[in-house]
């Protein structure tokens, strides 16, 4: 009878041992890595995101991950490589959600918002965004490490765009009335609050990522 508690209760510590969550029981499953490198890494990444950290200490390669958790979850894989970046929503997403997320936005369909992210567990992305644009998201999966450059040269963008607008040399700005352009002589006659016409002012765009 002792033998028998004694063999259930190692069984049960063995099962117990080899269960992890989300992403990381996924690529112990594919055998990415091994069970003792999982607990190895659940003791050490602290706080930082799990992708990120087995990314960013050379544990796993971007790609490979990127390939088996979207087969595992579902979740459509995109090489942002080949992102168009003149569709890249600039102006919907702040960087303080983007940088807290880790989080890129792709591109709008109707309602809905495509995100670019790492991890298809970052449900709290997902709500975030939403609550702040109104818009139903959904998860892109791209590699880490092309998601980490994206989402710096989006922000340099997004930075480099307000800086032509603060920048802008006064002749680029013309005072009209909202329906032909004002002359010296009757500027002085506008009444209505006047309306700003930007000339030439085409928002720069960083390299490739």
């Amino acid at each position: 009878m002792v033998q028998i508690i004694n063999s259930i209760h190692f069984m049960a510590t063995n099962s117990s041992e080899i269960q992890f969550s989300g992403v990381l029981n996924c690529i112990v499953k594919e055998g990415l890595i091994t069970e003792a490198e999982a607990h190895n890494i659940e003791a050490q990444k602290t706080k930082m995101p799990l992708i990120r950290y087995l990314v960013n200490n050379k544990h796993i390669d971007a790609k490979v991950v990127a390939r088996h958790v979207s087969a595992e979850f579902g979740v459509p894989f995109f090489d942002l490589s080949a992102i168009d970046k003149s569709i890249l929503p600039y102006s919907l997403v702040s960087e303080k959600l983007i940088r807290q997320h880790h989080a890129l936005p792709l591109f709008q369909r109707g309602n809905r918002l495509f995100i670019a992210l790492s991890d298809p567990t970052n449900i709290q992305a997902l709500d975030d965004i939403k609550f702040h644009t109104r818009l139903n998201t959904e998860t892109i999966l791209v590699e880490e490490d092309k998601l980490t450059r994206a989402i710096e040269s989006f922000i340099d963008a997004a930075d480099t765009s307000m800086d032509d607008l603060l920048d802008l040399d006064l002749e680029n700005i013309i005072l009209t009335d909202g329906n032909e352009q004002a002359t010296e002589e009757d500027t002085s006659e506008i009444d209505d609050a006047p309306t700003l016409k930007i000339l030439e002012t085409e928002p720069k765009r960083s390299e490739d990522f």
